[in-house]
């Protein structure tokens, strides 16, 4: 019965010819390149996201909305801040940041300036060993 009776309802349906005018047509692929366009404006504005930084800085005082203002969303910028933590001395070390994409990294690495880095000399300590005689 599941097989047949589709079927015998076709048999029974009327059959109508669906005709689309040629304007309509036209219209429609007009609309399609329209979208097509404003889809490419988009994507070459997100290629062009990123700015310049005011004046040179020092990433490791950079704040959230500093590094928000350079054009990296949310998500690179709670990576970015987790890695200054340790301390970035180097443009080197700003460019193993994964996050940070390489046109950014090629706009603000000659507007970077980093602090010397803190290398402490440990003292040694002599002691001497005194042997218990026995």
């Amino acid at each position: 019965m599941i097989l047949f009776v589709p079927r015998i309802l076709l048999f029974f349906s009327s059959k109508e010819i669906i005709t689309i005018e040629a304007s309509k047509i036209q219209q429609l692929t007009k609309n399609y390149t329209k979208k097509q366009l404003f889809y490419k404006k988009k994507r070459y504005y997100k290629k062009n996201k990123f700015h310049l930084p005011p004046q040179k800085f020092d990433p490791n005082n950079y704040k959230e909305r500093d590094w928000l203002q350079l054009g990296l969303s949310k998500k690179q910028v709670a990576v970015v801040l987790k890695f200054i933590k340790r301390g970035i001395y180097s443009n080197d070390q700003l460019q193993k940041i994964v996050v940070i994409p390489s046109d950014l990294f090629n706009l603000i690495k000659d507007s970077t300036y980093y602090p010397e880095k803190d290398t402490k000399q440990f003292q040694t300590v002599e002691r001497k060993l005194e042997k218990e005689k026995s």
